[in-house]
């Protein structure tokens, strides 16, 4: 009996690192997870470019969403933990095991960035969110313009993202040409 011992829990630490090993490879990364949350809202997105800022610089802007509706600017921070963020703050604060940062108010870059955009597709309709990615909670609230992944699917759920975006078109290649890299 103590023969067939060992040679069952060996069969058993086997079959469960090969299971880790699964799963840990199948587990989508924070940027996969990210591309289908921008598929899922969207018709097409652009990731990580810089663009005239209308007024004689350049700006960087993470994310600009295509819908058929407009288009969404995207600024993306990945943080953990309990986010504290207000409208008037001019810092905000992430506490995560102890341990907080706090980080200047995003919202004002937000809107330099709708506003570059703003310029190079006049008459499109705009938004724009800093969208927390990562496992983050407001336990007083968020301002309008901030969201979560969840969120975000939430308020852009009535919109079809199979609906023609092609009024859109010209624009979306107005922003695709004024890309400087």
């Amino acid at each position: 009996m103590a023969d067939w011992t060992l040679p069952t829990v060996l069969f058993i630490a086997i079959a469960a690192a090969i299971a880790i090993v699964w799963y840990v490879r199948r587990r989508a990364t924070p940027e996969q997870q990210l591309k289908k949350l921008l598929s899922s809202v969207g018709n097409d997105y652009l990731r990580n470019f810089v663009v005239p800022n209308g007024v004689g610089g350049e700006i960087h802007i993470d994310c600009l969403v295509l819908t058929p509706l407009g288009l969404i600017v995207l600024d993306i921070i990945d943080a953990q933990g309990t986010v504290f963020a207000g409208d008037r703050l001019d810092t905000w604060s992430a506490t995560d095991n102890g341990q907080r940062i706090t980080f200047i108010n995003p919202i004002p870059r937000l809107q330099a960035r709708i506003e570059a955009i703003s310029s190079l597709a006049r008459g499109v309709p705009l938004d724009g969110r800093v969208l927390f990615v990562g496992n983050v909670e407001f336990p007083k609230g968020h301002p309008r313009q901030v969201a979560t992944p969840t969120s975000l699917l939430e308020e852009l759920a009535d919109i079809d993202v199979n609906g023609n975006a092609q009024h859109l078109e010209h624009h979306w290649e107005n922003i695709q040409r004024a890309i400087t890299t």
